[in-house]
């Protein structure tokens, strides 16, 4: 076993009146459209196109982007109000839904926490003891703000700039809540899996995403880690939470139909788990936060949909800044981090055993879980992440 410094941090996401208000990122006149089963995407986005410049969609920018995840078959689109009315009663459409905004409310913590318990069965401790494995040979996609690859807290050469979803540059984290989220997965003193493989998947700008743009990189994920064949190698870890989106439920069960492990988090609004996505997703693991003493705060979101618990209470990470910003860090709070915790669990899990599957890999999760220490657990499934160490 190897001996480190590690933390548990969190954070977390909701759409809110403010989000919608002072959002960047223009969502107006673009909807998501999912299709029915069996209908030809290609075909049916042709068709849209055509209709689209031929009822005056000119000025409009007319399809955007196409998913396909498994049976989950969708598009985003720019469209005007005679194209929208179309595809609402057309015989291929499923659902037309609007794009939503999406919001990364993160709060700083000032309190400092005691550094991971993951590996403790339960127990509190300031290290942090792993295998050698540390997770070597495993990919993590993180769908967030990208990560900025020189920090020192990542290493070299394991920090992979993946996409930017707004445009062809490469997607360095300019703003630190994506390279906060890499260095609990995979940081070289914070990291759970110290060794992993970090993919930097752009979708959030100025701490706001929208459906589509999470769509756009949820798809390029799935698709990555199918074609370049690490369905058994890979976890796609997700940092942020809304209202109940039928649709981005629907891509995650379709992801994990194709053996994809997803962790998300169960949400900072101190509501039920099942009424928020990617939280209610049948196809993620969802998780909620605990504090040092492993009582769940009554932010975290709560209920069946809550699968695990993981610490997410005044956690230190790698941050992004002015010189030396290379060694920065910083302290959050918030779900999205405990999230990333057990996605860093998954990926060390991968490393050194055969889980070549989202359901096998969830059954070895929660089977070495610490069972019974989380207080006020309010419904969650009581089980504590744990690395298996032996400590």
């Amino acid at each position: 076993m190897h001996l480190g410094r590690a933390i548990c941090p969190l954070i977390l996401i909701a759409c809110t009146a403010s989000a919608q208000e002072h959002n960047p990122i223009d969502v107006q006149d673009t909807y998501i459209i999912s299709l029915k089963p069996g209908v030809d995407l290609a075909k049916h986005t042709r068709m849209v196109d055509d209709a689209h410049i031929s009822g005056g969609g000119q000025s409009f920018r007319g399809v955007l982007s196409r998913y396909s995840i498994g049976n989950f078959q969708a598009y985003a689109g720019h469209f005007n109000h005679s194209t929208v009315e179309l595809l609402q009663n057309h015989e291929d459409v499923a659902a037309v839904q609007p794009d939503i905004t999406l919001k990364a409310e993160t709060k700083d913590a000032g309190e400092r926490r005691r550094h991971g318990p993951y590996d403790r069965d339960g127990r509190d401790t300031s290290t942090y003891w792993y295998g050698r494995s540390a997770g070597a040979g495993t990919w993590v996609y993180v769908l967030d703000s990208g990560i900025d690859e020189d920090h020192t807290e990542l290493g070299k050469g394991r920090v992979f700039l993946g996409l930017n979803v707004f445009g062809n540059t490469p997607p360095k984290d300019t703003e630190g809540h994506g390279t906060f989220m890499a260095g609990i997965i995979g940081g070289r003193r914070y990291g759970v899996a110290k060794k992993t493989n970090l993919i930097a998947v752009k979708v959030m700008h100025h701490t706001y995403t929208t459906l589509r743009f999470l769509l756009d990189g949820y798809h390029w994920a799935a698709d990555d880690i199918i074609h370049q064949k690490r369905v058994d190698r890979a976890v796609i870890n997700l940092s942020l939470g809304s209202t109940m989106i039928p649709m981005l439920n629907e891509a995650i069960d379709q992801a994990h139909s194709l053996g994809l492990t997803t962790v998300v988090p169960a949400g900072n609004g101190g509501g039920d788990a099942r009424r928020s996505s990617p939280a209610s997703a049948r196809g993620s693991i969802t998780v909620g936060a605990t504090d040092r003493d492993h009582v769940r705060p009554s932010w975290s979101n709560w209920g069946p949909a809550v699968q695990m618990f993981a610490p997410g209470v005044a956690v230190c990470s790698a941050w992004v800044g002015k010189s030396p910003a290379t060694r920065k860090t910083k302290r959050l709070t918030g779900t999205a981090v405990a999230s990333a915790h057990v996605a860093g669990l998954i990926a060390y899990f991968k490393g050194c055993n055969n889980l070549p599957t989202a359901d096998m890999t969830w059954s070895f999760v929660q089977n070495v879980a610490t069972k019974g220490v989380v207080k006020n657990a309010a419904g969650g499934q009581n089980m504590f992440a744990y690395n298996l160490s032996g400590r």
